[in-house]
């Protein structure tokens, strides 16, 4: 098992990119350190879909959201661990911030196959 943290900002973040035997994502915490509320996305995209637009591909269109305006109150944490993950090769797992107010934090627990 591994772990990543990241902070997420208002661009796309990769907080987990699928190895070449595949990856299971098995649980992501997002921890809103701040004193306000947080909103957050949460994508899949397909590995060689880029960041962001004219990139290959835009890896935050709705096409990819598995999670949006997920709301998170101050010092609160989302939890995500209802279903795990399967990534492939190059495959990612991103998070944004949907505005400023907030400071998350995700910590992604992941195994490699």
């Amino acid at each position: 098992m591994s772990i990543s943290n990241n902070l997420i900002g208002s661009t796309a973040t990769a907080l987990v990119t699928g190895a070449a035997g595949g990856t299971a994502v098995t649980t992501v915490f997002f921890c809103n350190n701040s004193a306000d509320t947080a909103t957050i996305d949460v994508f899949i995209a397909l590995s060689g879909e880029g960041a962001k637009d004219g990139d290959g591909g835009d890896s935050t269109a709705d096409a990819n959201i598995i999670l949006k305006s997920i709301s998170i109150n101050s010092l609160d944490t989302y939890i995500l661990d209802t279903e795990k993950i399967i990534l492939g090769s190059g495959d990612r797992l991103l998070a944004q911030a949907a505005d400023s107010s907030g400071q998350v934090v995700a910590t992604a627990s992941f195994l490699n196959l």
